[in-house]
């Protein structure tokens, strides 16, 4: 089964990234920036103008593809009323959709795919909630890198679970349609807003 990886970069070095990231490198390893803005004030060491040479000199190819897959959306529909960014609307998007795409042709091609976000752990990230989703849909594994784990996208939505517990109805709801409330409450507490 083809797999992708997931990791987000916080406030540490490149040299940390690289160190997390290189036991799963190939000979064609690509990291995909998936941030909508690739640029940040609290860690320029990772902003796109000047990651791409680091990685490049460490042998990892960098692809920029927040506007297919960044969380915060071009399109008008992504949007819900109050105005925020809308996990399932967005999973139902063309834009999104030629992402997954682009990194299903990738994983034919036998390459090793790397999604790169900001927030280091994908329990408050929507990387979790809209592209690992739509990927597991689409039959790929995820595994997020998290400091030296590797957690599939399964152990990350058993994890998940367990900080919404008190708001949703475990009792009388079947599983699938816990993760459902708990994805929904993940949007509401991380989803970009305008």
């Amino acid at each position: 089964m083809a797999q992708v990886f997931t990791i987000g970069h916080s406030t540490g070095t490149v040299s940390e990234l690289l160190r997390q990231v290189r036991p799963y490198f190939t000979a064609r390893s690509y990291l995909i920036d998936v941030r909508s803005i690739p640029y940040s004030a609290h860690a320029p060491q990772f902003n796109a103008d000047t990651l791409p040479v680091a990685l490049r000199a460490a042998g990892l190819h960098y692809v920029g593809m927040g506007r297919e897959l960044g969380a915060r959306r071009s399109e008008p529909e992504a949007y819900n009323a109050a105005g925020q960014v809308d996990c399932v609307r967005t999973m139902r998007l063309p834009l999104l959709a030629q992402g997954i795409a682009c990194l299903q042709h990738g994983l034919s091609l036998s390459c090793c795919l790397i999604l790169m976000c900001t927030e280091r752990t994908p329990l408050r990230c929507l990387r979790l909630a809209l592209i690992a989703r739509a990927l597991t849909e689409q039959g790929i594994a995820v595994q997020h890198i998290v400091g030296t784990q590797l957690l599939s996208q399964t152990e990350m939505e058993r994890a998940l679970l367990t900080p919404y517990q008190a708001q949703i109805d475990t009792l009388l709801t079947p599983p699938a349609a816990q993760l459902e409330q708990v994805y929904g409450l993940l949007n509401r507490e991380s989803g970009y807003r305008r």
